[in-house]
């Protein structure tokens, strides 16, 4: 509320009225890579390929590194009202500024972990 008081100001006898929950989505899936394979000193000659796939250290090479973490944005709809009067004289509100997608947070997730659908699903982004 305070950043929207910020952003737009508000005049005497003007209001902010925030829908609560926010929503949030996905802004930015994040980006994870794999480090190449490199096999250890035991395995480093190319007929030792076969050991590989046994071998701990020959394994634990490959590592998935975070690039960029995912971010989920958290929108809301912001209005602003003030008070207003009709011709014939009676009080009413009068909306005077309105954004459908006001963002009132920002988090950040592991991209590994974001899972398009149900929970219990499965499905990774």
């Amino acid at each position: 509320m305070e950043e929207a008081i910020r952003i737009y100001g508000l005049e005497p006898g003007q209001w902010i009225e925030l829908e609560w929950p926010p929503t949030a989505g996905l802004w930015d899936p994040g980006n994870v890579y794999a480090t190449e394979f490199e096999p250890c000193e035991a395995h480093a000659e190319p007929d030792d390929a076969g050991a590989w796939d046994d071998c701990p250290d020959c394994q634990d090479s490959v590592r998935e590194v975070i690039e960029r973490m995912a971010q989920w944005k958290w929108t809301t709809e912001l209005r602003i009202y003030q008070i207003g009067f009709d011709a014939g004289g009676n009080e009413r509100d009068e909306e005077v500024y309105s954004d459908n997608a006001f963002e009132v947070a920002i988090i950040e997730q592991d991209p590994r972990e974001i899972l398009i659908g149900s929970p219990g699903e499965g499905r990774q982004w």
